[in-house]
């Protein structure tokens, strides 16, 4: 029987086959990688001229400005502005000089009063800013808005103040804001008309800005504290105590004395604090009887508004409070008795030698020095 013989052949491919397709994926590799540097390259300097370009603009024009306001400033000659604003006139229809010229215009408001001050607003109107500011109020971008209410208000652009009112209570804080400081800045205690329906918080650092931009409040200001302490907007109520306590309108103690039950602790914290500033023959007695009801910083508030209004019908009260276990309402109630009848009443009392009162004794009687 003969035997067939079976061949099996296996092909490879050629060694420099095999090699040139390799290097023809590496060529196209870094083909790909150079172009992409290049665009990069490009793009990079491009950008860089483009943003040099615009650098030596802004300070060419920047020059312009500063010259436009220095001799609009002590000018007093109103007619001034129109032939200055002519002089201008090619530089008015480049939107980054309006913008630039507004920018330095609002800053330099903010630092002249009278003539100046009238000057500088001038300028601004014979230039049609206030056009551009007004296209920022309505603008849909919060920053933009925010941005025009601040320079309508600074230059003193009364026209747009039922607008502006309108934000007092706008969903944006920024805008909010600049909006009730607007309004206050145009029209002073009744700006503050916005506090009717206002449904945000007042933050912290919104009421002191309120409070400065108010500056002497008018006498009949207890009317409006009066409804706004009626606020159901728990910092509209403290923002009004504030008021109340600032400008010390002693005839809102009674409505004042409704907030020390309060279901707010903040609220009553507030109110323990204004009643120092506008208290009467009761005031120390009530407060000592909403004492313990208190939370520690409430009743710390009331041991250190005692210092200043307590009598000596409240001594025993707060000796009872300086030999409790707490160190911070020992020593408030400690500084309380020191103010109302002497440190040495303290010194001879009888934990006097103890500890550590003896320590407490001593560091109020340094404060006492000082």
């Amino acid at each position: 029987m003969d035997h067939s013989s079976i061949t099996i052949s296996i092909h490879f491919p050629a060694a420099s086959s095999f090699l040139s397709s390799e290097t023809h994926s590496l060529i196209k590799a870094v083909i790909f990688l150079l172009v992409l540097m290049t665009s990069l390259l490009v793009y990079i300097l491009i950008t860089l001229v483009i943003k040099n370009r615009r650098e030596r603009l802004r300070k060419r024009l920047s020059r312009i400005t500063d010259l436009l306001i220095q001799r609009m400033l002590f000018n007093e000659d109103q007619e001034f502005a129109g032939s200055l604003t002519s002089g201008a006139g090619k530089f008015l229809k480049i939107k980054t000089f309006r913008y630039l010229l507004i920018e330095e215009l609002v800053k330099a408001k903010r630092n002249f009063s009278g003539v100046a001050a009238n000057n500088l607003q001038l300028l601004y109107q014979e230039c049609n800013l206030n056009n551009d500011s007004y296209q920022k109020l309505v603008s849909r971008k919060w920053y933009l808005k925010a941005l025009g209410i601040q320079e309508l208000a600074e230059m003193g652009q009364s026209s747009s103040f039922d607008l502006i009112f309108e934000l007092t209570n706008h969903s944006n804080e920024q805008v909010r804001m600049e909006a009730q400081n607007a309004v206050v800045k145009f029209s002073g205690l009744t700006g503050l008309n916005f506090l009717d329906f206002l449904t945000y918080p007042l933050s912290d650092w919104q009421q002191i800005q309120l409070i400065n931009q108010l500056g002497d409040v008018e006498q009949n200001a207890s009317e409006y504290i009066r409804k706004w302490i009626g606020s159901s907007n728990n910092s509209v109520v403290i923002f009004s105590l504030k008021l109340a306590a600032r400008f010390h309108h002693f005839e809102l103690h009674d409505r004042v004395a409704l907030c020390l039950v309060h279901p707010s602790a903040e609220v009553r914290y507030h109110a323990i604090r204004t009643l120092k500033e506008i208290f009467d023959e009761n005031t120390a007695a009530n407060l000592v009887k909403l004492y313990d009801g208190e939370g520690l910083r409430n009743q710390l508030a009331i041991l250190e508004v005692l210092q200043d209004i307590g009598t000596e019908n409240e001594l025993p009260f707060l000796e009872r409070e300086f030999i409790t276990e707490q160190n911070e309402i020992r020593l408030a109630a400690g500084r309380a008795i020191a103010k109302m009848a002497g440190i040495e009443y303290l010194e001879t009392g009888k934990v006097s030698m103890e500890h550590p009162w003896r320590e407490i004794i001593q560091q109020i009687k340094g404060e006492v020095k000082e």
